[in-house]
């Protein structure tokens, strides 16, 4: 579905019926964050809708698979940031849309957009979605034997431990930093959270493939299919 604003054609994503209290409604309408997908509110007779306009982005999932220097921890810290930044506007956890096919990336600059649900009140944490996320970069393959061993190292760590924002911030640049000075071309943190260059040429070891079946889980389809109960259209 094509959506017209200002004459514009624009693709988007909508979901119907939403109920929007006065915060959120403010949240929606005068959307300055720039960590949240652009939206627009459509008043039709008794339900409102909101729309998200997507054009010019494209999905994590998508990026993931489209670009090797797109790293699992570059991906962690624009999704760390994107939390952080929508916290001060008070939009929660819960309200922001974790699943890597409806996060957002802009590929001119790498910064990750979250779709912001109003009242959604999800159960899945930022910590969880990671951990998701870590099962799934696993099982894409394209990684090197020491960029898994990182990365199942890293998920390990944060399995058991209620981690916040700002602990999750710690633990992703020391992993990274760790990996980058072992010299496998994972994209490195600088101080300021940006990540460095990355080069892709090792490749994995003959043991890559049992690593990675021994420790990918099923990724959890929870977000998945409550966003598929909400989403009515999805345009590409």
């Amino acid at each position: 579905m094509k959506v017209y604003a200002d004459g514009e054609r624009r693709e988007h994503v909508v979901i119907r019926n939403v109920y929007l209290g006065t915060y959120a409604e403010r949240v929606v309408l005068e959307n300055k964050c720039e960590a949240l997908v652009e939206m627009r509110v459509v008043y039709d007779g008794d339900s409102t809708n909101i729309f998200y306009l997507t054009e010019g982005l494209e999905t994590v999932g998508f990026t993931m698979r489209r670009d090797p220097a797109f790293s699992f921890y570059r991906c962690v810290t624009e999704m760390l940031q994107a939390v952080t930044k929508a916290g001060e506007y008070l939009v929660s956890e819960e309200e922001l849309v974790f699943d890597p096919e409806f996060m957002y990336v802009n590929p001119e600059t790498g910064k990750i957009r979250l779709m912001y649900i109003p009242g959604n009140g999800d159960d899945i944490s930022i910590r969880e979605a990671i951990i998701d996320l870590a099962d799934l970069w696993l099982a894409g393959g394209n990684l090197t034997e020491q960029e898994m061993e990182s990365i199942i190292a890293y998920k390990k760590d944060i399995f058991y431990k209620d981690y916040g924002i700002r602990e999750l911030t710690r633990i992703t640049e020391d992993a990274s930093r760790a990996l980058f000075a072992a010299g496998t071309g994972e994209a490195g943190l600088t101080e300021n959270g940006n990540c460095g260059e990355s080069d892709r040429d090792e490749e994995a070891g003959p043991d890559a493939e049992l690593l990675r079946g021994g420790e990918c889980l099923k990724l959890r389809n929870s977000v998945g299919h409550k966003i598929m109960d909400f989403l009515s259209e999805l345009v590409s």
